[in-house]
This record gives C-alpha cells, structure tokens and sequence, in this order.
C-alpha cells in the first residue's frame, strides 16, 4: 500500500534555501490568502474568499503582498484583513495548534491592536470588503519596509521532516525505508529545521527592538487608509453613492458597481474625486444662501422689533433710568425701527452650462470643468431644475439635456465627463447655443441660469452680444468662470458673476473661490 500525506499537514515543494527563488517566482499571493494555513487566528471560509478576491483585485491589499512573498507575509495580510473585515467573531487559534513560527506574527498584531489610530480604522472598514482591504494595504505597505518575514516556513519543513521520518519507519503498511537518499534528505530537513527557527527567532526580536519604528509607520499607515477611503467615499458621492450629508443619490446603483467603475476609469475618478468637494461646497452654499425677503432699507417707523431699532434707541440701554423708558416703549410698540422692503423673488430657472473643449482645455482644466457640472447637476437635482450642458471647441460639438437630474445614470454622467475634442475656441457658437434652448423652449427653458467655463478669448465677439441679448430677453442670467485669464470687457460687463481661476488652483483642486459665485445660482 503506498504512504500518503495526511491532510492537514500539507506539502508545498522544496524547502532548501538554494530553491528561495524558484518558490518566490512561483508564489501566488492571491492564492495563498485565501488556502494558507491559520497562524493565530481561525479565518472562515468566507473570509478566505473576501481576502482572496481583493488581493486578486489588483488594490492596495494587492500590491502589499509583493514585498515578501512567501507563506509567512500572506498569513499576516490574511489575518490582518480578517481582523478588520469583522464578519465572524474572531477565534484565536490555540497555543499548542499553532504552527510553528508564528511567533512573530502574534508579536506584530499586539503591536498593530495597541493603537488607537488602528482600532478606529477596524471600525470604520468593518464588513466593508473594499474598505478592508485598502486598510489592510495601507498598513501592510508600511510595515513591510519595517520588518523582514521569515523566508522560510519551519511548519513546512517539520511536515516534510515527518513525512519522511514515517517513510524510514515503514508506517502505514509499507516496508521502511532506509536508503542513502532518505538519509540525506532528513539530515538537510534537520538542518533547514533548525535555520527556519533561528530565523523565526531574529524576526520576533527584530519586532520588539524596532516597535517604536513599527508603530510611527502604522500610524502613517491609518492616515494614509483613511485618507483612501475618504477620497473614494466622496467621489462615490458625487455618482450619487453618497450617504448622509445632504446628498441626493443621482445614480441609482450598488456602491460596488461606482466603485468599479471608478476604479477602472482613471480620469473618472479623478473628476469624481474634485466633485465630490464640489458637491459639499455646493450643498454648503445653497444652505447658506440668503433667500429674497425684506432686506432694502426705505423708512424708520414706530414698532417693536429688537432686531429693527435703530442706534439712538440701543443707546438708552447704557443707563437704568432710559433702559427702562426703552422697554416701556417696545411693550407699547412705538420705539423707533428700521423699515425695510423686499425685492421681487427670482425664480429659479434651469441651469444651462457651456464648458470649453479646445485644446488648451485638456488636462487638469478640463477635469475641473467636469466637476463643476458635477456640482452643478447636483444643485439640478436638488431643486428639481433642468440641466443642459454645452460642449464646444470651435463649435458646439455635443449637448447633453436633464429634465430630471435626479434619475441620471451612471453610463450618462460618465459619457459626458469623458467628452473631450481639443479644437479651437468659439464661444459665441456656445451662448448661441444656450439662448437658441432658452428661445425653442419657452416654457421650462425661460430664467436659466448659463456658467460658460472657459480659458481664453474667441474672435466672434459680435455673435457673443448677440447670443447674450437674447439670454438677457428671457430673463436669464450669464456666469463667467475664467481659467488662467481675465474675462473680456464685454463679457465682464454682462456677466452676472466673474471669477478667474489660476491653472495652479485647477491643478489642486481649489473649490474655495468656485463654491463663493457659481454654486450660489
């Protein structure tokens, strides 16, 4: 009868030193996330698979496993995820069932699990399979310049060692064993034994005289997890992902579908990014918006309102005597006010943006456009007011029409942001454009309100007046956002408001100076 392994004592190949590489070149870190053998904890099947999957996806918990390949590092990411992920409650493998060389694994949880920095982010990514593994990445990645694994697996090795210690002793019903061959193969075992806890040994000290070290760089690492799951958080919002807040949700997916697609469109995610801030300072503006209401100043009158009395009156409150007169005469309603009136209230029309395409557009520019309509689409939605957006070079090259912002897809919004033509520059066929919508249209189109983003000047100034006269016959309203250069003279003085933007300040993603003009309309 022939011999065979046991199961629960698997054999992975060689284990001599000279064959480190060979087993490095073949290592598969997905792989062995989700098979690897339990060190200190006992990770389910569940969260072997969710370990797995995100290792495979190519993310930050991915990436964190090269450093070290090898058993030893993907049994600590497995764990690390695990502890974080939370599904289960946690089951601590016991001493005398933990493989050997698994010291040095349970010395850098108690180092991770001491800070506070570390157990604020374990709640924060808990049952959050993306969350887990960027918080996992981002610590990993940190430590792992920190710490040297043991490059090889003494459990591993004493499987062997055993294995062939049972061939020479005949068990299982087999003859023993004894030849030259397994002589030599157990007297390396012994030895390669004897290396690997030697080397499991200087790992553990290297632990506890580098934790300080260990401890400043999982701190970095949090920061850094944090700081991930923020900037995806809000650009998941600006999809309309966004939970609390005020958010609207716009795009009515699975978080996992945005995330996705955020992750594999680079320039999507960068917009998305921008306009998740865009989005905040939007919804911050509209908050704090002053509503029309009385707030002209036309006569003083006779009344009682506290707010409304005029200086001569608060000065009777410097002396007992006049404090007393003062009150006397607000009971009785004839001390002396302020009387103001209120204008006529606006109402609010749709919102009509031209965004510049030419090519001096491309780039961090155009990504800022994007992320203004954003913004913009999420005051649409909001308010309930159409969206129409103009893209132009040297003419209108696409238009995209919301009547109802609020049921926009994920496909649409993408298509739209991703637009790109780098032609010339014709802002007059632009305003032309937006006033032939408001004009074909004179039911919802009346009142819009039209934000041209642009960085330069065109030649059709006569055909921009024109344009601009017929905004101004509908009763709408023309916001100028310039990048890198001050608007025209003309443009200057029809515009409701005028802000020019730094190309630096497109590049950082400034909304400090946008949030005050544009996402007040």
């Amino acid at each position: 009868m022939r011999q065979t392994r046991p199961t629960n004592q698997p054999f992975r190949g060689p284990t001599d030193r000279t064959d480190a590489a060979a087993r490095a070149s073949l290592f598969d870190g997905p792989k062995e996330v989700r098979t690897g053998r339990d060190q200190t904890i006992a990770v389910s099947k569940w969260d072997r698979y969710q370990a797995g999957t995100e290792a495979a996806a190519g993310g930050s918990f991915g990436e964190a496993l090269e450093p070290h390949k090898g058993p030893a590092w993907a049994g600590f990411a497995r764990e690390v995820f695990t502890k974080l992920y939370g599904a289960t409650e946690e089951k601590p493998v016991p001493a005398e069932d933990r493989p050997q060389g698994s010291e040095w694994v349970e010395k850098l949880h108690d180092t991770a699990e001491a800070l506070p920095e570390y157990r604020a982010l374990r709640e924060r990514a808990r049952r959050d399979a993306w969350a887990c593994g960027v918080a996992a990445g981002e610590a990993l990645k940190v430590v792992a310049g920190q710490v040297q694994p043991p490059t090889q697996d003494p459990q591993q090795i004493q499987d062997e060692l055993d294995f062939v210690k049972s061939l020479m002793a005949g068990e299982g019903g087999e003859g023993k064993k004894t030849s030259p061959t397994h002589m030599r193969r157990l007297a390396a075992l012994q030895r390669q034994l004897q290396a690997a806890k030697e080397e499991v040994g200087q790992a553990t000290q290297m632990l506890a005289h580098r934790a300080p070290s260990i401890r400043s760089a999982l701190r970095a690492g949090c920061v850094a997890a944090n700081e991930a799951i923020d900037e995806m958080e809000g650009a998941m919002a600006a999809l309309g992902a966004g939970e609390g807040s005020g958010f609207r949700s716009t795009v009515k997916l699975p978080p996992k579908v945005l995330r996705d697609a955020l992750m594999k469109n680079d320039k999507l995610r960068r917009i998305a990014k921008l306009a998740g801030r865009m989005k905040a300072a939007a919804i911050a503006k509209q908050r704090t918006k002053a509503r029309p209401g009385a707030e002209e100043l036309c006569d003083v009158t006779a009344g009682d309102n506290l707010q409304r009395l005029l200086p001569v009156e608060l000065g009777n409150l410097a002396d007992e005597t006049t404090e007393a007169l003062l009150y006397r005469r607000l009971m009785e309603g004839s001390a002396l006010n302020y009387e103001l009136r209120g204008k006529e209230h606006r109402s609010e029309g749709p919102i009509i943006l031209a965004v510049d395409e030419s090519g001096s557009m491309s780039g961090a520019p155009d990504e800022w456009s994007k992320a203004v309509m954003c913004g913009l689409l999420e005051i649409a939605a909001r308010q309930k007011r159409p969206a129409y957006l103009i893209h132009f070079d040297g003419g209108v090259t696409r238009v995209d029409e919301w009547l109802n912002p609020s049921e926009m897809t994920l496909a649409s919004i993408e298509d739209a942001a991703m637009h790109f033509t780098g032609g010339g520059t014709s802002i007059g066929a632009a305003l032309t454009e937006a006033a032939d919508v408001m004009e074909r249209n004179e039911g919802p189109w009346k009142r819009a309100d039209v934000v041209l983003v642009t960085d330069g000047d065109s030649w059709d100034v006569e055909v921009q007046n024109k344009a601009i006269e017929r905004i101004k016959n509908r009763g709408g309203h023309l916001y100028y956002v310039g990048i890198g250069q001050n608007p025209p003279e003309h443009l200057k003085a029809a515009a409701d408001e005028s802000l020019v933007l730094g190309r630096e300040d497109c590049t950082k993603g400034d909304t400090s100076k946008i949030s005050s003009a544009v996402f007040a309309i």
